[in-house]
């Protein structure tokens, strides 16, 4: 895995790409900038994606710190995780396959674990967000919810406020992956997978949409950034 600069022009420079840590079976990723400029890297782990690791970075991508988050342990999913890192919580959290709900572990300075979490989600949250928002002191989840999305609000001690049950596009006949969220000014942007009708897509694809977003997760405005064709590669 690597990270490489971009210009302004949004060309990339692979020349001067910069190797991140590195395992063996290394699947999927999830980066997250931190509020000192520094990063924080999860990394599921094998073809089962039994198991993950942590890797803290400086701003400059200097490998600071690595460590485990869990270690073949087949009870949860650590695919397309969900990862925060804000002033007051920092960490991953994984779809536990019992019950549907995920587990939160927190992550120290030195790249492990240092609590673990039951987070009140009744949603699979694998393809979700995880931000702190500064403007209500409030963390929120973005997790898929037939027929559109949900917003889960959570207080500090990650205990429940609301749940706040939205469609972007009504027209469309699923959301889902709402993977990226960010907050500008008083308004939110959140990027999603949609299909527009019940066909199939490959692999379930959809595409890619981009929706404004009030505070109360009403749509202010969206945008499809892609095209993809029915059943095309």
């Amino acid at each position: 895995y690597n990270v490489a600069p971009m210009s302004e022009g949004l060309v990339v420079d692979m020349s001067s790409r910069i190797r991140l840590a590195e395992y063996a079976d290394i699947k999927d990723h999830g980066i997250e900038r931190c509020p000192d400029g520094s990063f924080l890297h999860i990394y599921s782990l094998s073809v089962m994606n039994d198991s993950a690791r942590a890797a803290r970075y400086s701003s400059d991508w200097d490998i600071v710190a690595e460590g485990w988050v869990e270690e073949s342990v087949p009870e949860r999913a650590h695919n397309d995780m969900p990862v925060i890192c804000s002033e007051h919580l920092q960490g991953v959290a994984f779809t536990n396959h019992a019950d549907m709900r995920p587990t939160f572990f927190e992550i120290g300075p030195d790249a492990n674990v240092i609590d673990t979490h039951n987070l009140p989600i009744d949603a699979h949250i694998s393809g979700g967000a995880f931000k702190y928002d500064a403007a209500s002191d409030k963390f929120v989840v973005i997790a898929n919810a037939e027929p559109g999305l949900a917003a889960y609000w959570l207080r500090r001690d990650l205990t429940l406020d609301r749940v706040v049950r939205f469609e972007p596009i009504p027209s469309l006949d699923r959301h889902f992956w709402p993977q990226g969220l960010m907050r500008v000014g008083d308004y939110w942007l959140l990027v999603f997978l949609g299909e527009a009708y019940g066909g199939m897509y490959l692999a379930g694809d959809g595409d890619v949409y981009i929706a404004a977003l009030n505070n109360d997760f009403e749509t202010v405005d969206t945008i499809k950034v892609s095209e993809n064709i029915e059943g095309a590669i």
